[in-house]
């Protein structure tokens, strides 16, 4: 099981000012100490889980340009404050005045952890951070950690858990994307099979070297988001299920209709369901097996209604939990981001 978890810090009296034109928006802002109410410049401001962010300026104020309509979480982080992340819906959020305020983050703490005498880090452990954390599919082995000093990993009562003060960053070569990932919570239950990643990531567009690697990264993106999590559920949401090669079934393996577990853009169900998708074959197949083998998943629900937004957004995520296929290629190395649009007809791959 993977999950992330976005943690909303602490929100006050925020300033953004929206406006749309077409489907799109833009937001603008300032970002101050809570304590002192001084500027902060440069913090970083993004939409977690996309391309759009921005440093704020000398001054403190930033603006986000076109954001496709959805929900997103807005996001500020900074050297030496709590991370803020705090959801946002376009276009809904107009003429909505807000000014960012971030607590600063007692450094002592985390000394203390990191620095602890009884805690050993090992290359070995560091490694099997590296599996878990960038998951084990075929575009994990063409990503790289950049900076891997940051990350302290250590092994203790039977879990593998990793910790950092400034946030991973991770060059896709795969897909054509460095991920910047500010890292809550890591951690691995050996017994349990329980993988847990808690925290926010954002892209950054990597520069293709040639017209052919802009076309593999495009061909390789949309690999990655058909047959995905995401694409599932705007093929639920939208009614394209059966187009889209995804068959719901029950614990019996009976098969269920779309209007059985959603009404309009909320989902509502209780236990585990699963899902077959049948364009592409399952990664994970015995090697040097003929036998197609499709992507199986299971997802459990916990009963609370879950809503799905236009750009792929969900929540709450804490009331679902991701089993088979979907759980194996929900770590970084297959993450996309929000509303990815692929570049090619489904059929067409």
């Amino acid at each position: 099981m993977w999950s992330v978890r976005c943690v909303a810090v602490v929100l006050l009296n925020t300033l953004s000012l929206f406006s749309f034109s077409q489907d799109v928006s833009h937001i603008s802002g300032k970002v101050l100490d809570a304590q002192t109410k001084e500027a902060l410049p440069f913090a970083a401001v993004y939409l977690a889980r996309t391309t759009i962010g921005v440093a704020a300026d000398s001054e403190g104020r930033f603006t986000l340009e076109k954001i496709p309509a959805g929900k997103y979480d807005l996001t500020v982080s900074m050297l030496g404050y709590r991370i803020l992340s705090t959801p946002v819906l376009f276009p809904e959020a107009a003429n909505t005045q807000f000014v960012i305020e971030l607590e600063s983050e007692p450094e002592e703490l985390d000394a203390v952890t990191i620095n602890d005498t009884r805690i050993k880090q090992s290359a070995r452990s560091l490694s099997k951070f590296k599996k878990y954390f960038l998951g084990q599919t075929k575009n994990s082995y063409s990503c790289k950690i950049l900076n891997p000093q940051d990350v302290f990993t250590y092994e203790q009562d039977g879990e593998l858990i990793a910790l950092t003060k400034k946030p991973i960053e991770v060059e896709n070569e795969a897909l054509g994307f460095k991920v910047i990932f500010d890292l809550k919570e890591f951690k691995v239950n050996y017994l349990n099979n329980q993988v847990i990643t808690v925290g926010i990531p954002r892209f950054e567009e990597l520069t293709p070297k040639n017209e052919r690697q802009r076309k593999e990264w495009d061909y390789e993106r949309d690999r990655a988001y058909y047959g995905s999590f995401e694409h599932f559920l705007k093929s639920l949401i939208r009614d394209e299920l059966r187009e889209n090669f995804f068959a719901i079934l029950d614990q019996q393996k009976n098969e269920i209709m779309r209007e059985q577990i959603v009404k309009s853009n909320v989902i509502t169900y209780t236990g585990s369901l699963y899902v077959v998708y049948t364009k592409e074959q399952s990664e994970f197949r015995p090697i040097g097996s003929r036998v197609w083998v499709n992507q199986n998943s299971e997802l459990q629900f916990n009963g609370n209604p879950i809503t799905v937004y236009e750009n792929g957004y969900f929540e709450k995520f804490n009331d679902l939990i991701l089993r088979g296929y979907f759980g194996w290629t929900s770590h970084i190395a297959e993450l996309l981001p929000h509303g990815y649009e692929p570049t090619r007809n489904i059929k067409a791959l």
